[in-house]
């Protein structure tokens, strides 16, 4: 049977030019600067799963609050409902910053954030009078949340750093929570 050298080539090639591809791995023994990777568990630091919701779970509320805090800022009919989600948007933002440099450094993978659009629709047709006083009551919904989480995980987190930022920021979620509960009655008739 006689071979084209166009094919032969194809098949000589993978083995003349050196592969990108990973190649499998030599045993350990042979490579003693190396050394065999360990399951994660709690002496490697590994994160416990209700720590990982924590960390999830408040990102994913900062990043709704702070996208709707964003329209609200832009549409809201009084000063004190503005600087409240101004305010939120702020510390949200930085918070976020915070908790996700931590779970980098525990290597904990995060989902993408994303908004739910149907939501965002709703807040950008909302009629100007309404804005303020829904805006109001979800953020203190979102407020009570934040502080339920950051307080069960300043008590039950197995990881001294979770415990030391649910810690800082308790009270400024219940400082924002004042401030929320100050404006409402001024708002909603």
């Amino acid at each position: 049977m006689k071979c084209s050298l166009p094919f032969l080539s194809l098949l000589l090639i993978p083995l003349l030019v050196p592969s990108t591809s990973a190649q499998p791995a030599a045993p350990a023994a042979e490579m003693p600067d190396r050394v065999p990777a360990k399951p994660a568990d709690k002496e490697a630091g590994a994160v416990s799963r209700r720590d990982r919701r924590f960390v999830i779970e408040v990102l994913r509320i900062n990043h709704n609050e702070t996208v709707i805090a964003q329209l609200v800022a832009e549409r809201a009919s009084t000063r004190q409902v503005t600087a409240l989600a101004r305010q939120l948007i702020s510390d949200l933002g930085e918070a976020t910053r915070e908790l996700r440099a931590l779970a980098e450094k525990k290597h904990i993978s995060l989902p993408e954030p994303r908004a739910e659009s149907g939501e965002l629709k709703t807040w950008n047709e909302k009629a100007l009078a309404a804005v303020d006083a829904d805006y109001l009551g979800r953020a203190q919904d979102a407020l009570d949340d934040l502080a339920t989480l950051y307080e069960k995980a300043s008590v039950k987190s197995t990881d001294p750093e979770l415990v030391a930022f649910a810690k800082k920021l308790l009270p400024a979620v219940r400082e924002q929570q004042k401030r929320a509960a100050e404006i409402n009655p001024k708002v909603v008739p």
